[in-house]
């Protein structure tokens, strides 16, 4: 496990100022392999006839194949209200042929009640026993709104929330155009999952196998900043890796708690935030910050971010691809999240104050993927090219 954070400049004036902070994550190769509890929650609603729902039972019969003995296995369905289809069972001790006639025997309804879906897949994992290294895991695919239980993205993100600090991550997966695009990211980004576009009825197998194969890849499960600040903020906290996303932190005094995504096999996360730094004296030397990786009451590694003020601009030197890459995760995000405009005018406004090549070829890319989203032909495609964007600062490279 190498764990490292690293502040873009080593000295600062004595009058304070702006520094930015990258914490890079990567675990190991070598891993004993998760046990899975596993919930399949899926949409059944009206707008699933057809294509959408007989594609959806071939992608749960598909995760079956997939399982290990020691993995746990539940199905949820949701329309106008949830259904607990299978039971939650050791896949050793699981009628599988039974499991393999509940999926057949799925069939759409009415309503979209995600909030009940999310509620039984809750309880459903809280079933499920699990070993040192656990996955928990719900495969939530929709291709609608809302339209019955809690309907509004704040509301459903505090559930999911509740379901990342139990350590619960939500797979999240909007088929088609007509999905809450708000709700699908919103329950991904709050219980340290990831989300993803479906465009075709198709790609659904692929999705529940991804997932499925990647809980079994965990190395550590739940984990989390702990970033001891005493007086120095910080603010604008965004994961760069392994899915571009906003973070939001958890404060209990000077302590800022980050929530991360399991920690997979040779997957690397990066983030990125912005530190406030108080004034000082000249050729002062201070700790802005402890910062730690634990998980399970275990320290998985520790570093110190550190600054000498100093009154030579000379020494004022940084290493600018921190900031370029702060700059580009913030004007991605505002991309994503439909204002272009601004995610556009960050980027060219930041653009002179990089002489570093590879900093700002990052702002180049930054620039090109805004465009990208700005010009998509429709909502699909705008949807995929969200998603492809999220995912940029891995490039899907394994290191």
């Amino acid at each position: 496990m190498k764990f490292q954070a690293r502040l873009n400049r080593p000295y600062i004036s004595t009058g304070g100022g702006v520094a930015y902070c990258e914490v890079d994550i990567e675990p190991g190769g070598e891993h004993n392999p998760a046990t899975r509890n596993v919930v399949l929650c899926i949409d059944v609603s009206g707008s699933m006839r057809g294509d959408e729902i007989e594609d959806a039972k071939e992608g749960a019969s598909s995760v079956l194949a997939d399982l290990n003995g020691n993995d746990h296995i539940s199905i949820v369905t949701f329309g106008d209200d949830a259904e607990t289809v299978t039971e939650p069972v050791r896949w050793d001790d699981a009628n599988q042929e039974a499991i393999e006639s509940q999926i057949d025997a799925l069939s759409a309804g009415e309503w979209t009640n995600i909030e009940a879906g999310l509620e039984a897949s809750r309880d459903a994992i809280a079933q499920m026993d699990g070993g040192e290294t656990t996955a928990k895991r719900v495969l939530l695919l929709t291709d609608g709104n809302p339209t019955a239980g809690e309907q509004s993205v704040d509301g459903l993100a505090s559930i999911a929330r509740r379901m990342g600090d139990a350590g619960i991550s939500v797979i999240s997966a909007g088929l088609g155009p007509n999905y809450d695009e708000q709700v699908v990211r919103a329950l991904a980004e709050h219980s340290q999952g990831r989300w993803e576009h479906i465009m075709r009825a198709s790609e659904i197998l692929q999705f529940f196998n991804d997932a499925v194969y990647d809980a079994g890849t965990v190395v550590e499960s739940n984990p989390r900043l702990e970033i001891d600040l005493g007086n120095i903020e910080i603010s604008e906290v965004f994961k760069r890796m392994p899915q571009l996303q906003p973070v939001p932190t958890d404060w209990q005094g000077d302590t800022a708690t980050i929530h991360l995504q399991d920690l997979l096999q040779r997957r690397k996360q990066e983030l990125v935030f912005k530190l406030h730094v108080p004034e000082g004296t000249d050729e002062e030397r201070r700790q802005l910050a402890s910062v730690e990786l634990v998980s399970d009451g275990r320290t998985l590694g520790s570093d110190s971010i550190e600054v000498t003020y100093t009154t030579e601009p000379q020494k004022y030197g940084e290493e600018e691809s921190i900031r370029a890459k702060f700059i580009e995760a913030k004007a991605l995000d505002a991309g994503i999240d439909g204002d272009t405009a601004e995610g556009s005018r960050l980027l060219d406004a930041a653009q002179d104050t990089f002489t570093d090549p590879q900093a700002r070829a990052l702002l180049e890319r930054g620039q090109t993927n805004v465009s990208q989203l700005s010009d998509a032909e429709d909502e699909n495609a705008r949807r995929q090219l969200k998603e492809d964007t999220s995912q940029l600062s891995d490039q899907g490279k394994w290191f």
